[in-house]
C-alpha cells in the first residue's frame, strides 16, 4: 500500500508493506509487516511479530496487554491506552477554551433573541420576577403534557395536522427555551440595577450569565441538573408568555 491503510474486520494479519500510517480495528490483530508511518491498533488481542517494523509511533488500544516480539523494531514510541480511556476523556467534556467558545455562542444567540424580541424577553423577566418557581412547574407540566397531546391528536382523524404543527414547533422551541431563560435572568438583573440600565449593560450582564451557566455546566452532577432546570424553566416561560397576550398600555 503506497499510502495509508485503514481497515476494520474481525481478524487482521498485516504481512505486507504500508508506506503511510496504519489504522486497524479488530478482535485479533497481528502485525508482521513494515509500516512507514504510525500504527494505531485497536483490538482485544494485539501482537507484533519478529518481522514487524514500524517507522513511527505505535498506539495500542485493547483490553489485554499487547505482545511484542523482541526482534520487532519500532522507531517511535509505544503508547498503550487502556480500554475505555477514550470514553473517560469524552465524559470529561471540552476544556476551558471549548467552554469559552460555547459561552460565546450561547451569548450571541441569546443576544440576537433579545434584540429581535425585546418584548418577549421583558415579559419573561417579569414572569420570573413575580414567581420564580411557577415557570419551572409550568415547564415540567408542558414537558409531560405536550407529548401526550401530540399522541392523542395523531390518533384522531382531523387532529393529525395540528399534531404535525406541534412537532414542527417543538423543534425550534427547545433551544429557544434555554436562551429565553438566560435572557430573562439577565433582564431581571438589569431591571434591579435600575431604570438606567442601557443596552450595553444588558449585554454585559447577559455575557456574565451565559459564561456562568456554561462554566457551571462542567461541574459533576450539578452541571447537568442546572442545564435541565434552566431549559425547563425557559420552556415554562415560553408557554406562559405565549399563552397570555401582552397587557394593554394603561
Amino acid at each position: 500500500v503506497r499510502g495509508r491503510a485503514w481497515t476494520a474486520v474481525n481478524a487482521v494479519d498485516v504481512q505486507g508493506h504500508a508506506a503511510g500510517d496504519l489504522r486497524v480495528t479488530g478482535a485479533r490483530v497481528s502485525i508482521a509487516g513494515s509500516i512507514g508511518g504510525d500504527a494505531e491498533v485497536t483490538g482485544r488481542e494485539v501482537r507484533s511479530g519478529p518481522c514487524a517494523f514500524i517507522a513511527g509511533d505505535r498506539v495500542i488500544r485493547g483490553t489485554s496487554e499487547p505482545v511484542i516480539a523482541e526482534d520487532a523494531r519500532i522507531l517511535g514510541d509505544v503508547v498503550t491506552v487502556p480500554d475505555g480511556a477514550d470514553a473517560v476523556a469524552a465524559e470529561a467534556g471540552p476544556g476551558l477554551a471549548g467552554r469559552l467558545l460555547l459561552a460565546l455562542a450561547v451569548f450571541l444567540a441569546a443576544a440576537v433573541l433579545w434584540r429581535l424580541f425585546p418584548a418577549l424577553v421583558e415579559r419573561a423577566g417579569r414572569e420570573l420576577r413575580a414567581a420564580p418557581g411557577r415557570p419551572l412547574l409550568g415547564g415540567v407540566l408542558a414537558l409531560a403534557g405536550i407529548p401526550v397531546v401530540i399522541l392523542v391528536l395523531f390518533g384522531t382523524v382531523v387532529g393529525w395536522l395540528l399534531a404535525l404543527v406541534l412537532v414542527a414547533a417543538f423543534a425550534p422551541a427547545a433551544p429557544a427555551a434555554g436562551l429565553l431563560a438566560l435572557a430573562a435572568v439577565a433582564g431581571l438583573v438589569a431591571g434591579r440595577a435600575g431604570p438606567g440600565a442601557g443596552w450595553g449593560r444588558r449585554l454585559a450582564l447577559l455575557a456574565l450569565v451565559a459564561a456562568g451557566a456554561v462554566l457551571l455546566q462542567g461541574l459533576p452532577g450539578v452541571g447537568g441538573l442546572l442545564t435541565v432546570v434552566l431549559w425547563v424553566t425557559g420552556l415554562g416561560l415560553l408557554v406562559r408568555v405565549l399563552r397570555r397576550p401582552p397587557a394593554a398600555p394603561g
